[in-house]
């Protein structure tokens, strides 16, 4: 039997008042088996104050590669495009960046790591710097050295500076990049110590042995998506868990320890109500797919994916408020940035982005809009950039591409297409 947070039997008479509770809480993650397109998938959802803010789907019969390391075979060395296609398992190539003078040939064996996943007819991008990521640190064979998250306050770098002295030796930082991640500060000394010596250990093994082994052998295989999820928002605002897979349930609980007394991991097992109809999760997944999103306002954003870019229209629609139609204009376009930072975050939008706002003609009202979408994206755990606002009032902005669209990841759960393999 699974039980509320407040420890009563989840049963049929208590669901509403849970779910009603449920809106008091920080944030919260919700892992729930869900019927996609007519393929069983894990939907992994992050809610920040109780409103979507990031989602990932998962069949359950794939398994992912982003973030895995391989040995893989260079099939075609193209000097002139500096990359070179090396094939990493036996129907997959992929897309490796190479220098000019490196000395890699065609045939050679190399260890690589996927960095990027297959995104419409672009390859996944390889990469021949090794990285592992833990809940607290980041272990790389780029850039030697120790590294702080941007995110961090200057007093948490002062305070992880002494911790970063006691667990990395002068001769690790010379050998490895350590990065601190943003929630670094919240792990106990001896957390850090032994999740350092873990990732050390394991990319120790994988530098000095990886090349004994076969070709194509998968010598780390990266989080799941839902593990990477709870890693990522693992923190002090974290205070709910829900999932209805025993699995994770088990692997979550038993990760946590007295100090998390904050975060309730819970298994959900009502027969009477699935997980995914408890948080709407099918409503969710039809406003995604949908090009038209409302907002409370009566105004609505209209994206557009294409292959060069991804343009989203802001329109006043139907405002009812009794203001003047500058400060209408104003507050649409404002209201309209805190909804396109989110759309951008749950449909993975990736690449080039072009907003066309409505013209304000207020001086410095470009410069004001400019400002709220910077702080807007700066919560995305994937890096976005503004980068101008046209005279036309088009705002460019780019986010790094790392995942499939939400877009894309639908049309390949329908079509039931696997990962592009090959591209030469």
């Amino acid at each position: 039997m699974s039980f509320t947070p407040t420890g009563e039997p989840m049963g049929k008479s208590v669901w509403c008042r849970w779910k009603n509770w449920g809106k008091r809480l920080s944030d919260s993650l919700v892992f729930a088996r869900m019927p996609v397109r007519n393929r069983q998938t894990l939907v992994s959802l992050y809610l920040k104050e109780q409103k979507p803010a990031e989602i990932r789907i998962t069949p359950t019969d794939r398994i992912p590669i982003l973030g895995n390391i391989y040995v893989g075979r260079i099939e075609n060395r193209k000097k002139n495009i500096g990359a070179a296609f090396v094939r990493f398992q036996e129907e997959r190539t992929g897309f490796l960046p190479l220098p000019e003078n490196s000395p890699a040939k065609e045939g050679d064996l190399i260890l690589v790591q996927v960095e990027k996943e297959a995104i419409k007819q672009k390859l996944p991008r390889l990469t021949q710097n090794l990285t592992l990521t833990g809940r607290w640190l980041v272990l790389g064979t780029d850039r030697p050295g120790i590294y702080y998250s941007k995110k961090l306050s200057s007093e948490d770098k002062k305070r992880l500076q002494t911790t970063a002295a006691d667990i990395c030796g002068s001769k690790d930082a010379s050998r490895f990049g350590i990065v601190f991640r943003t929630n670094a500060p919240e792990a106990d000394p001896e957390d850090l110590t032994a999740e350092y010596r873990s990732l050390l250990a394991e990319l120790d093994s994988v530098l000095r042995f990886g090349m004994t082994r076969t070709l194509y052998s998968c010598l780390h295989q990266a989080d799941a998506d839902w593990m990477d999820l709870f890693r990522q928002y693992a923190g002090p605002r974290l205070r709910q868990i829900t999932t209805d897979d025993p699995e994770i349930w088990r692997t979550l609980a038993g990760q946590q320890k007295p100090a998390d007394t904050g975060v309730s991991v819970r298994l959900y097992e009502d027969p009477m109500v699935e997980l995914y109809r408890l948080y709407n999760l099918t409503t969710l997944l039809e406003e995604l797919g949908s090009r038209t999103v409302h907002l409370k306002s009566g105004s609505f954003l209209v994206i557009e994916e294409t292959e060069a870019f991804v343009a989203i229209d802001v329109n006043t629609g139907r405002d009812t408020a009794r203001r003047s139609r500058e400060e209408t204009i104003r507050r649409t376009n404002l209201e309209a940035v805190r909804e396109i930072a989110r759309q951008i975050r749950l449909r993975q939008l990736s690449g080039t982005i072009l907003v066309d706002f409505i013209n304000d003609s207020r001086p410095g009202a470009g410069n004001e809009l400019t400002e709220a979408m910077q702080s807007a994206v700066r919560e995305d755990p994937v890096p976005a950039h503004v980068i101008d606002m046209t005279p036309l009032y088009i705002m460019e902005m780019t986010r790094k591409k790392r995942v499939r669209s939400w877009s894309e990841q639908l049309r390949l759960l329908t079509e039931g297409q696997k990962d592009i393999k090959d591209g030469i």
